[in-house]
């Protein structure tokens, strides 16, 4: 699992989702957990999570520093999932 601190500038001139698909289609297990602080725009908004759809993460909308914390503490949080099905031999 990754997570991802952004304030949402697009400093690289590309498509982070365009990016995540590409690396997911060649075989790259990843989760990516965004956390964004103060994104200015829906837009961006709306890219971020759709990259952590892409990776089965999550994306956290943090507005202040409070909200911050807290959006961090809950992308760090790892959630267990746990399977009945026996080990294969």
């Amino acid at each position: 699992m990754i997570i991802l601190v952004t304030d949402g500038k697009e400093e690289c001139h590309g498509s982070p989702s365009t990016v995540v698909q590409n690396l997911v289609a060649k075989g790259f297990g990843l989760r990516l957990n965004i956390v964004g602080f103060a994104l200015a725009d829906q837009a961006t908004k709306d890219e971020m999570a759709r990259v952590t759809a892409l990776t089965n993460g999550k994306f956290f909308d943090a507005r202040d520093a409070k909200g911050l914390q807290k959006a961090i503490e809950e992308a760090l949080a790892v959630r267990l999932m746990c399977s009945t099905t026996p080990a294969r031999k």
